[in-house]
C-alpha cells in the first residue's frame, strides 16, 4: 500500500513539472511561463518568445508569425542575426524596439516588445540586418581619410587648436599647439572633431567642445586627465561614435554607445554610478545608474515609473544637452 501511495505521488509531481513548462491557457489567450522557441515554416529562422509574455494566439506561417492580442497583452519576441519587421497593426499599436540588429556592431540580436491597448493583430517578419545608422547617416566600419592644411594627415603631426571669439557664455581658450604621435585611427577621430568645430565656430557650445578636445589631446600625450572639468563638461569618451545619443538603450543592449553612456554616468559621480564599470554591456547596474540620473533630473518620479532605467527620448535629450551635442 505504501508503495502504491508513493507511486501515485511521484506521478502527480511529475505531471506538475511538465505543466509548468508549457504555455498556460488564460481567459482570453495564452501566457508563456518560460522562454519559448518558435521555428518559422520554410526558413531557418527561430524566434524566441520571452517568458511572461501574453497573447490571444500565435500562428506560425512561412517566413513570419502572426500574433493576435487583446487589450493588456504584452509580448516580447527576439531573433538572432536578423531584424523584426512588424506589419498589419493599427496606428494605436505600441511597439518598443528594445534592441536592433546591425551588420557592423557587436549586437547581432533584435528584440521587440508589443503592447496592446485594444484588439490587435501584428505580423512579425525577420529581415536582414542593416548597417548601423545615426539619423540619416550610415556609419561605416572604415573611417574616412581627413585632410589638414591641404595635405593628408601622417602618423605623427603637429596640431594647432584655434581660438574661438569670446562669448558671454564661455571665454575663448588660448591657442594651444601640441605634438601628437599615435595611430592613424585615433588621429583621424581627433581631426574629425576639430574640423567639425572649425565649421561651427559660431555655435554656442564651440568653446566647450574645444576645451573638451584640448583635455583629450593632453590625455593622449600623458600630460593630463580626461576627468570631468569643473565646468561640468563630461569626458570625450562620454560622446558616442554617432556624435549624439540617438537610439533607445535598455538591459541587454551592447556596443560603443553603451560604453559612452557608462562613461557619461561614471562622470556624474559615485552617487549616480557607484560601480563605474565601462564594459559596453547594459546590465542591471547600468539600469540603476540611468534611473538615478532620471530621478535627479525629474525625468521619472520613482523607480516604479515604466521608463525608469531605460534610455528613451527624454533621457537622451537631457544627456545630449548636458554634453552640448
Amino acid at each position: 500500500m505504501i508503495r502504491g501511495v508513493l507511486f501515485t505521488f511521484l506521478l502527480f509531481f511529475g505531471s506538475l513539472i511538465f505543466l509548468v513548462n508549457i504555455p498556460k491557457a488564460k481567459a482570453a489567450g495564452i501566457t508563456f511561463n518560460a522562454s519559448t522557441t518558435v521555428s518559422l515554416t520554410g526558413t531557418s529562422d527561430n524566434l524566441t518568445i520571452a517568458g511572461g509574455s501574453t497573447a490571444s494566439s500565435t500562428v506560425v506561417n512561412t517566413g513570419n508569425i502572426v500574433i493576435a492580442m487583446q487589450n493588456g497583452d504584452v509580448i516580447t519576441v527576439s531573433v538572432t542575426n536578423k531584424n523584426l519587421t512588424p506589419t498589419g497593426h493599427s496606428s494605436n499599436a505600441v511597439i518598443t524596439r528594445n534592441t536592433l540588429c546591425y551588420t557592423n556592431v557587436s549586437n547581432q540580436q533584435a528584440i521587440i516588445t508589443l503592447t496592446a491597448t485594444q484588439n490587435e493583430s501584428v505580423t512579425l517578419t525577420p529581415a536582414a540586418c542593416p548597417a548601423y545608422e545615426s539619423g540619416a547617416r550610415v556609419k561605416s566600419q572604415t573611417l574616412p581619410t581627413y585632410t589638414l592644411s591641404g595635405g593628408s594627415l601622417p602618423a605623427s603631426s603637429a596640431l594647432t587648436v584655434p581660438a574661438t571669439p569670446a562669448t558671454q557664455n564661455a571665454p575663448a581658450p588660448t591657442p594651444t599647439t601640441v605634438s601628437v604621435t599615435t595611430d592613424q585611427t585615433t588621429l583621424t577621430q581627433i581631426v574629425q572633431e576639430l574640423n567639425d568645430i572649425q565649421r561651427n565656430l559660431s555655435a554656442p557650445d564651440a568653446a566647450a567642445r574645444l576645451l573638451r578636445l584640448q583635455a583629450s589631446l593632453r590625455a593622449l600625450l600623458g600630460g593630463g586627465s580626461q576627468s570631468q572639468p569643473s565646468s561640468g563638461v563630461s569626458s570625450r569618451s562620454a560622446v558616442p561614435p554617432s556624435r549624439s545619443y540617438s537610439r533607445p538603450l535598455g538591459v541587454g543592449s551592447k556596443g560603443d554607445e553603451v560604453k559612452a553612456l557608462q562613461s557619461f554616468l561614471k562622470d556624474r559621480g559615485a552617487g549616480i554610478y557607484p560601480e563605474g564599470s565601462v564594459t559596453g554591456y547594459f546590465g542591471p547596474s547600468t539600469r540603476k545608474a540611468v534611473g538615478r540620473f532620471q530621478l535627479q533630473n525629474g525625468i521619472v518620479k520613482s523607480a516604479r515609473d515604466p521608463g525608469y532605467g531605460y534610455l528613451g527620448p527624454k533621457t537622451r535629450d537631457k544627456i545630449n544637452s548636458l554634453l552640448g551635442l
